[in-house]
């Protein structure tokens, strides 16, 4: 019997009638693609089919960029901190396309997206993947050939990991993942064993798991990578997450800016099905790919949740945690997909193998994203606790004379050369001020037009808003419109003190964690961004 849900979502009633055919964002998706944004009687027939009420479903629609600026013939030029350093404005005009999030190929900046192929100004700068730890955890199948076909998988050991595991009590796959001491990569760093625990202590007849692709951050491009070249060793992480916990529904929430990763995905998952993978007599599993609908905070798992669910994407108050009432009520676990890569590995090499690697207190690797201002931009595997300094040179070091690299996005950190000998690890970052994020890594040259860069910032910031945080919804345009207000009407201070105002009333870290990177970034180059004209944009 199970408990009623700690958090009723105003979709249960379209999961109770429907059960598991479906979700509501899929249904969505499904009726734009046939009909168009949904207006008056559409939009109350989408509404009574997803039993919800129509203002819930018109608040919906006017929250997802793909909703509002519908077109499928539209070329979408990046605007990510990669391409916009490399010259997207130019190339927006050029195209007169839409202007997009990040598109994820940041070492080939700069980037459009063309119907469901990337084009590129770039093309000369192809995905470099090297590993500097003693064995490849996260890369080990992007190395030489990639095992993207279910054959070449199988060649590659995966599903071994689960075809043990499933011979052991669910919770031995727990007890593992804790003793590896096995962290979210997505930037948070909190302990994977102790979220499962979480999830399968809840006491309920449904549970999930979902392996987050909805990868935001400029300059991140490996949960793309692994979901277009590894596919099956996120879903042999699904399935060992989805045994250990009780879970039999996994989804796989693909960010619409990867539609390459998501049709890819969705090809895995059907051959693993066919092959017979997903079921078995102690355990059947069924996995969903659901396509996003351009919001960047989604990223953050309770926003994801809810947009799965057809409604806004916005951060739900805590607690209670997903573990104990996430997608629709139920018990879910939400793992980043590079955490789930590393799931089979620790199953199927063993604990002890695994924890050989990284720091006492981070064990493993984590996978650096190196953006097209580097000689050999790509995928650097390092243990915890390599000097930055190491995976720089790897990189080849900066195409030209940096200032200083970005590294974990909008909402990372700035590492100027005086920081470069510091540990790759999450607590000897979080000593010095620095966050590692999801590790992308950007270069930030020493003629970059720092001002230009810092609208792009805040025109991001303001952009991807979820808007439940008065704050944070028009702080952030208020940010922009300051940078673009004529010389001497607003002051530095002005923009500072509006900053702090943002990071002490924002919900969640969007609004708390961008305006602290952006006071970084001010602190350290507010001479050459306030005493350049106003005039560039």
């Amino acid at each position: 019997m199970s408990s009623p849900p700690l958090y009723r979502s105003p979709a249960t009633g379209y999961r109770a009638a429907h059960g598991s055919v479906g979700y509501p964002l899929e249904i969505i998706a499904r009726f734009i693609q046939k009909k168009g944004v949904p207006k008056g009687d559409d939009l109350a027939a989408l509404a009574a089919e997803l039993k919800l009420p129509i203002a819930v479903v018109r608040s919906t629609l006017s929250s997802y960029q793909d909703y509002i600026e519908p077109s499928n013939d539209a070329v979408k030029v990046c605007h990510g901190m990669s391409c916009h350093l490399g010259g997207a404005e130019d190339l927006y005009r050029d195209l007169h396309g839409q202007r997009a999030s990040c598109l994820g190929h940041c070492y080939t900046a700069t980037n459009y997206l063309d119907q469901e192929a990337i084009q590129t100004r770039s093309p000369e700068n192809e995905l470099s993947v090297l590993c500097l730890a003693p064995q490849p955890v996260i890369t080990r199948n992007l190395l030489g050939n990639h095992a993207e076909s279910l054959d070449t998988a199988i060649d590659h050991g995966c599903y071994e990991a689960y075809h043990y595991a499933i011979q052991q009590p669910p919770h031995k796959v727990i007890e593992d993942i804790t003793a590896a001491g096995l962290c979210g990569r997505g930037g948070a760093a909190f302990p994977t064993g102790a979220k499962w625990h979480a999830c399968a202590s809840t006491k309920s007849d449904q549970r999930y798991v979902i392996a987050n692709g909805d990868e935001g951050d400029p300059g991140s491009y490996i949960d793309r990578v692994l979901m277009e070249q590894d596919p099956h060793s996120i879903i042999e992480g699904l399935l060992l997450c989805g045994y250990a916990v009780g879970a039999h529904e996994g989804i796989v929430f693909i960010r619409s800016e990867y539609p390459r990763a998501a049709t890819i995905m969705e090809q895995a998952i059907s051959d693993a099905k066919k092959a017979g993978l997903l079921s078995h007599p102690k355990f059947s599993f069924n996995i969903t790919v659901i396509r996003g609908a351009g919001s960047y905070v989604c990223g953050e798992e309770t926003a994801m949740l809810n947009a799965i669910e057809g409604l806004r994407a916005e951060v739900r108050l805590r607690p209670p945690y997903p573990t104990q009432s996430g997608l629709f009520g139920q018990p879910t676990v939400v793992d980043n997909v590079e955490t789930l890569v590393n799931v089979p590995y620790i199953v199927g090499n063993g604990v002890q193998t695994y924890t050989h690697t990284g720091t006492p207190n981070y064990s493993g690797t984590k996978a650096l994203c190196f953006d097209s201002g580097f000689m050999r931009p790509g995928i650097i595997e390092v243990e915890f606790g390599t000097p930055f300094r190491d995976a720089l040179n790897a990189a080849g070091g900066g195409r030209t004379e940096l200032d200083a690299v970005f590294i974990g996005g909008p909402m990372g950190s700035i590492i100027t050369k005086d920081h470069w000998d510091t540990p790759i690890c999450y607590d000897a970052m979080h000593a010095q001020g620095l966050e590692l994020g999801h590790g992308g890594v950007i270069a930030l040259p020493k003629a970059a037009d720092k001002r230009s860069l810092l609208r792009n910032w805040l025109n991001f910031m303001a952009d991807e808003s979820c808007g439940q945080c008065m704050p944070c919804r028009l702080g952030s345009r208020k940010a922009v419109d300051i940078m673009d207000s004529p010389a001497g009407f607003h002051s530095r201070a002005d923009l500072d003190a509006l900053l702090h105002t943002i990071i002490q009333s924002s919900l969640c870290a969007f609004g708390r964690d961008i305006p602290r990177a952006v006071i970084q970034y001010i602190d350290l180059f507010g001479d050459e961004i306030f005493n350049t004209s106003t005039s560039s944009s």
